[in-house]
């Protein structure tokens, strides 16, 4: 549950107009499952030694990449390594960027913070943080990276908070020419290209 002051100052179509966007969604390569050392970066061994040894097939598409990704797959498929290696890439680089990690229920917060502290140690979780932060809006500007779990919910009738934080977001990359990464992760949902002309 997110709990922040909202301004009314969201203009979509008058920046894309109405026209609907394309997105041609990419099927599973027939990739050999690289191995646990193929990033060559040992923190990332280190991290994950003791859990896995190969990467998925799922894992190995997406794992190079600095493009956004939606990552559409069944429960266990690996999606949320693939989050966390998106983390692990952004903290290698050499500018200092801010990742930002959005889920839809207070529970879920507390469940990543408690593990992402364990792996990754100096993390923070809480709604508060977000509210601090797009009160800024020089920290947004310092976000490289936005990882929205559960997408497949944007647009219900439950959470239209949390299509807003995400719309919100990609409105800001686009107008400041930001170029921060986005990472949707989801269980399997067949609706897809309705999910993209809502957030797309």
């Amino acid at each position: 549950m997110l709990d922040f002051t909202i301004i009314p100052e969201f203009r979509w179509d008058e920046i894309h107009g109405t026209t609907e966007s394309i997105w041609i969604m990419t099927p599973l390569l027939d990739l050999q499952p690289l191995p646990l050392s193929a990033p060559y970066n040992k923190e990332f061994e280190s991290t994950y030694s003791s859990t896995i040894h190969m990467f998925n097939e799922i894992q190995t598409q997406v794992f190079q990449a600095d493009n956004n990704v939606y990552v559409n797959a069944p429960t266990g498929s690996g999606n949320t390594i693939c989050a966390e290696v998106s983390l692990l890439r952004l903290w290698n680089m050499r500018d200092q960027h801010r990742a930002i990690c959005i889920e839809l229920y207070q529970e879920m917060v507390h469940l990543h913070v408690v593990k992402w502290r364990a792996k990754f140690s100096n993390l923070q979780g809480g709604k508060q943080i977000w509210d601090v932060l797009w009160h800024q809006r020089r920290n947004v500007q310092t976000i490289g990276l936005l990882i929205a779990d559960e997408i497949h919910l944007v647009g219900g009738e439950v959470v239209p908070t949390y299509e807003i934080v995400i719309s919100r977001m990609w409105y800001v990359l686009v107008q400041k020419e930001l170029k921060a990464r986005i990472v949707a992760c989801s269980t399997f949902f067949t609706q897809h290209k309705s999910l993209w002309r809502v957030d797309g």
